[in-house]
């Protein structure tokens, strides 16, 4: 198990937003995440994980194109997504790891 599972795996979800500097479609994604995870403050964590400088991790997750977000709830992955979404599609995503 790991560090981040253990670290991140408490009562409250985790986003963690696999990206990179070079990444065009996440410099899209990544504001979208952050105006949504503080909307739901103290609800929901946000974890950026440059996948350049943390490629272990990124491999961990088993993360193969980027934008990769990960949701991670109680240690497990719970549910996440590829590439850019809607802050809509994102919205429904936080709304279930809240249930």
């Amino acid at each position: 198990s790991s560090g981040i599972n253990a670290e991140y795996g408490g009562a409250v979800p985790t986003l963690i937003d696999f990206h990179a500097n070079w990444c065009g479609p996440c410099k899209i994604l990544t504001p979208t995440l952050k105006d949504l995870v503080e909307k739901h403050e103290k609800e929901i964590n946000l974890l950026m994980v440059d996948v350049d400088d943390f490629g272990d991790i990124a491999q961990e997750f088993d993360v193969n194109a980027i934008p990769c977000v990960k949701l991670v709830r109680e240690g497990n992955v719970v549910g996440g997504f590829v590439g850019v979404k809607t802050k809509e599609d994102i919205e429904t995503l936080i709304a279930q790891s809240l249930d």
